[in-house]
């Protein structure tokens, strides 16, 4: 459809999402834990002056471009220091990155799955997705690789595969792996809130 009559030519509006959900993906629930396309490849809708009428992409982008997208959009220079590049101006990603910190399971997944299971759903995780593969490297130093589209496994990667990825992972994320969430003292209200959203156990 169209933009409401009510906004002005002047305006851009975006639509975005933080995550998706797993729903039995890869036999997968919630939207933790994994950095499968069902959780990461979320909505990105840009409407407005500048932008392509009706023009649908799929290109690699990452939310850090949103805010240099709406600068370009807007004739202004993005701060120094902004990660991240317009959309709609210059080269196309090759790849995008994602990581969590380690986290502590649940009880329900303590009592409910095998404790090497549970040690692995705790590990720190990065990711790299290019055209072709997503790659995942956890604390533990376990890696994974697939095929995209289709994220099947691959079994038997060649060596040079694995360490190109690996290196561009620790090359934009670094080796280390930050924590997990911390012991703030949220309120009550806040707090029931992350702990449903699955952020607190």
């Amino acid at each position: 459809g169209s933009l409401p009559t009510r906004l002005d030519a002047r305006r851009v509006v975006v639509v975005l999402a933080d995550h998706g959900e797993y729903l039995g993906e890869h036999d997968l629930t919630g939207h933790m834990y994994y950095h499968f396309d069902p959780c990461l490849h979320v909505p990105l809708l840009v409407s407005g002056p500048g932008v392509p009428a009706g023009e649908r992409r799929a290109d690699l982008v990452s939310l850090v471009d949103v805010f240099p997208t709406l600068c370009d959009l807007a004739d202004l220079d993005a701060p120094a220091g902004v990660e991240g590049r317009s959309i709609f101006g210059g080269p196309s990603r090759e790849a995008v990155f994602a990581e969590n910190g380690h986290r502590e399971a649940p009880d329900l997944f303590r009592t409910h799955l095998p404790a090497a299971t549970v040690d692995r759903l705790e590990r720190g995780l990065k990711s790299v997705r290019t055209a072709e593969y997503l790659y995942t490297i956890d604390s533990a130093g376990e890696e994974r690789l697939y095929e995209r589209p289709g994220e099947m496994r691959v079994t038997d990667p060649g060596p040079e595969i694995l360490a190109s990825l690996r290196e561009r992972v620790h090359r934009t994320l670094g080796e280390t792996f930050p924590p997990g969430a911390q012991d703030d003292d949220y309120g009550d209200a806040i707090e029931a809130d992350l702990r449903h959203l699955g952020y607190l156990s």
